[in-house]
């Protein structure tokens, strides 16, 4: 058996590990990325670090994709490296591969969940979820993150008036 720098320091993915075990460790530093982003997306929200915050909400009916990567470079920082606690608390059960797929998931749904063009889109919103955090825009006490995080700390939107709210907002964009 020979030596290779490229498997030692660089370990893509381990074959004899099934596509289900793969799927639970990328759905595992999801997670794990979402968990940050709601502590520091809350965080953000206080008035010491909403100065940081605050160049991220642009009005609603200027929101496309880019929206999801407007932000002081602290805060992007911050939640960038908080896609890597998983990764880190795991290594090296979790391959780069599986990294990297998690984490470029993770930025393409921030991409749909700031764009009022896409989030219509049934295939997109299959694969990345809903409007829920667009909301986080027109009500910046909800919907801070992921849906499930939202709903276990009571900061998801009541009711369905909102919802229509929001769905009108959008609309005067077009």
């Amino acid at each position: 058996m020979s030596f290779s720098f490229a498997e030692a320091f660089f370990k893509l993915s381990d074959p004899q590990q099934s596509f289900a075990e793969s799927l639970f460790k990328m759905t595992l530093v999801v997670a794990g990325y979402d968990i940050n982003f709601y502590i520091i997306h809350r965080l953000f929200h206080t008035k010491a670090l909403w100065q940081y915050h605050k160049l991220h909400h642009v009005p609603i009916q200027q929101m496309t994709w880019r929206a999801g990567t407007v932000g002081h470079w602290s805060e992007n920082l911050v939640t960038f490296l908080g896609g890597w606690i998983i990764y880190f608390l795991c290594f090296p059960r979790i391959s780069y591969l599986e990294q990297a797929i998690a984490l470029i998931y993770v930025s393409l749904r921030a991409y749909h969940h700031h764009d009022n063009d896409s989030t219509d889109n049934s295939l997109l919103s299959l694969i990345f979820g809903d409007k829920h955090h667009i909301g986080h825009h027109l009500e910046p006490n909800h919907n801070f993150g992921a849906w499930w995080l939202d709903y276990i700390f009571g900061t998801g939107y009541k009711g369905e008036l909102k919802l229509h709210r929001l769905k009108a907002v959008i609309k005067k964009k077009a």
